[in-house]
């Protein structure tokens, strides 16, 4: 008599035998997962070229930089919107550059008496708000959250 042997999935938990909380979380829609990476890169684009061309630069190299990271998620766009690559890593890169621009122009900025008006820093704000929302959403996208790819629904590892 062969006894049958019961296989116990594996414990992947760190609190006393539970899984984590995201690992509850399962969203199987890669187009609107990727509708939402384009969206924010998209944005993020138009954002920092219109930062080069309405804000006055606080330290020398902002507007070339802002340009050249409008140019980085423009790339983005064209690789993720007319071929079948998944661009998240590079957009994730400029993300990071972007966060560390505005970190650059926050810390270089001259006293308030001779800083823009409000409106138009807010185009700099977005440049922090905005790569946090693309962080956030490859985040969950490698955390397993978000799927991707393929483009179809129903598709499960």
């Amino acid at each position: 008599m062969s006894k049958d042997r019961q296989v116990e999935p594996p414990v992947t938990a760190t609190f006393g035998g539970r899984r984590p909380f995201f690992d509850y979380l399962k969203f199987n829609l890669p187009r609107t997962t990727k509708a939402a990476f384009i969206l924010v890169a998209g944005l993020l684009g138009v954002t920092h070229l219109a930062a080069a061309a309405l804000l006055p630069a606080s330290f020398p190299g902002a507007p070339v930089l802002s340009i050249l990271l409008g140019a980085c998620f423009t790339v983005f766009l064209v690789v993720a919107l007319l071929t079948r690559l998944r661009p998240w890593f590079f957009g994730l890169v400029a993300c990071v550059a972007s966060v560390l621009l505005y970190a650059l122009v926050v810390w270089q900025r001259p006293n308030s008496a001779g800083a823009p008006p409000v409106e138009l820093l807010a185009l700099w704000n977005l440049t922090l708000l905005l790569p946090l929302a693309y962080l956030t959403l490859y985040w969950a996208l490698r955390r397993g959250i978000l799927v991707a790819h393929p483009d179809q629904r129903n598709w499960h590892d």
